[in-house]
């Protein structure tokens, strides 16, 4: 076999095999970004109308932020879920004030009414994000966060969402 490849590659057919693979292997990345793109975008038409027909629904206080069940890594989205921010569960926030998935390309979680909760007073705990983070390995915790330096960041006080949306373009916060 070595022979036969070195014969190719003396009779100009190796260029040509090396150009096709490249051809492939861009053709193949190119793909991965549409489908990223149109995957993420159909994910955020949905989101968009999904809240506001819970925004025009007074019978409407409270959402949770639910995981894809596809969801495959632990990232921003496992905060969102995961925090009790209002003490009212994990992931629930007032309508007015809940993040809106998608969070990150290929993100399919959602966000659901809370019918049950109704009447009940969010109450906005100070120290939800800390108890959220000290619960994770520091593994997670930097996974959630993003990398190393976004988890200082949270550490040091500040709103892992701000953090997640620091750099991003506001269309896409």
């Amino acid at each position: 076999q070595l022979l036969d490849a070195i014969e190719k590659v003396e009779d100009g057919v190796g260029d040509k095999h090396l150009a096709k693979k490249l051809q492939v292997a861009y053709e193949e990345k190119m793909r991965y970004f549409a489908k990223r793109i149109a995957e993420t975008e159909l994910a955020r038409a949905y989101s968009i109308q999904t809240a506001r027909e819970i925004m025009a629904d007074d019978g409407v206080e409270f959402v949770q932020w639910r995981l894809s069940p596809a969801h495959p890594v632990e990232d921003i989205c496992d905060y969102m879920a995961g925090v009790d921010k209002y003490g009212l569960g994990k992931g629930v926030y007032p309508k007015a004030v809940a993040p809106t998935p998608p969070a990150h390309p290929f993100c399919k979680c959602v966000l659901s009414p809370r019918l049950d909760l109704s009447g009940e007073q969010a109450k906005p705990k100070d120290n939800a994000q800390e108890a959220f983070f000290s619960s994770l390995s520091q593994k997670n915790q930097r996974k959630v966060a993003g990398s190393e330096d976004k988890l200082n960041r949270v550490k040091s006080g500040r709103d892992a969402l701000e953090v997640h949306n620091s750099g991003i373009d506001p269309i896409y916060q």
